[in-house]
């Protein structure tokens, strides 16, 4: 967010999936990881949650309740798939999670973790110069952006504790959207209308 001209040194380690979430996925057990362009393909690694300083402290600190928007869904998620049998509702902000998937990707990308096939993309989005506002403010989304549920009405999926992150790029290999999966909750999410 150095662009912002409004940076706090020092660079802090940031986790490129919170921490929060982390300890939600891996309730008792570990983090494993896969599908990184420093793995072998198919080969899938226990280690701590990845870090990257890519934030400031003060930036990290202004985007931390994003983090714990994100913690809120992903615990209320496993609490209905994995323990509750009634009804039961949770509310939180749809443009907070969205903000938090994109600065995830962003994190990711910045990082240089994301990859296809086992070559690393480059990091920068289709619209780079608008991801600041869109992490700072949700009236910066254009109309149609957003996060999207990919599941159809009958859908099966496996209800596993993970979170799977795609990246989802152009010919220039620049990120237009990413799709993810968590438990058994698939969804998109891009950065301006696709279609």
């Amino acid at each position: 967010m150095k662009e912002l001209g409004s940076c706090f040194p020092p660079i802090s380690a940031e986790h490129i999936i919170s921490d929060s979430v982390c300890r939600v996925l891996m309730g008792d057990g570990e983090f494993s990881i896969s599908g990184v362009p420093w793995l072998e393909a198919g080969e899938t690694k226990i280690m701590p949650p990845l870090q990257t300083k890519c934030l400031c402290t003060k930036h990290n600190s202004a985007l931390s309740p994003l983090d714990a928007s994100a913690h809120y869904f992903f615990a209320s998620l496993k609490s209905y798939l994995e323990h509750d049998a009634g009804s039961r509702h949770a509310i939180l902000s749809g443009h907070d999670l969205e903000r938090w998937i994109l600065k995830t990707a962003k994190a990711a990308a910045v990082s240089r973790n994301l990859a296809r096939g086992r070559e690393r993309l480059s990091g920068a989005f289709s619209r780079d110069e608008a991801i600041l506002d869109m992490l700072d403010d949700p009236r910066h989304w254009s109309e149609g952006a957003g996060l999207y549920c990919t599941m159809n009405t009958g859908d099966i999926a496996e209800n596993t504790p993970r979170f799977q992150f795609q990246p989802l790029t152009d010919e220039h290999d620049e990120i237009k959207a990413w799709r993810s999966t968590s438990w058994a909750f698939a969804s998109s999410c891009c950065s301006k209308r696709l279609i």
